[in-house]
């Protein structure tokens, strides 16, 4: 009877274990899901920008240079112009980032190409309250648009 005794003694002892323990799975759990969340709005961001950076180079690469097009040459593309259609698109694109996206147009290595950089910082939604995360991430988009002669 003895024994039976000082399992009883023993098994008493850490009935309050799992409850201490219940409470550091429950931080863990929102520690991991906070993440999950912050990830998932920076890959959505990215999609958002990608996609609107891409259309926004096809629209650029549609911008001619009507002197070019006189002469007879259909793939000139009007940089001026091509920026401000970028610029214009990127300032009304409905994306996750947190200010207009910062934007670089330039003229491609082939004639009638437009590559097309766009960058802009995305806020983290949980991440911000754990130490050592910082406040935004940054996400970059970059995109070929190419004016086809007919």
């Amino acid at each position: 009877m003895r024994p039976q005794c000082v399992t009883d003694q023993h098994r008493r002892s850490e009935q309050g274990t799992a409850l201490l323990l219940y409470p550091a799975g429950v931080m863990v759990l929102m520690v991991l899901a906070s993440i999950a969340v912050d990830l998932s709005a920076i890959r959505l961001a990215r999609q958002e920008l990608e996609s609107t950076t891409q259309i926004a180079a096809d629209d650029a690469a549609g911008m001619g240079d009507p002197t070019g097009i006189r002469l007879g040459s259909r793939l000139v593309i009007d940089l001026d112009r091509a920026r401000r259609v970028v610029v214009d698109e990127m300032s009304i694109a409905d994306t996750s980032c947190t200010r207009t996206p910062t934007v670089s147009v330039e003229l491609g290595v082939r004639p009638g190409t437009v590559i097309v950089t766009a960058r802009c910082e995305v806020d983290h939604i949980f991440g911000s309250a754990l130490p050592g995360v910082p406040s935004a991430e940054s996400v970059i988009a970059s995109a070929v648009g190419e004016r086809v002669q007919l």
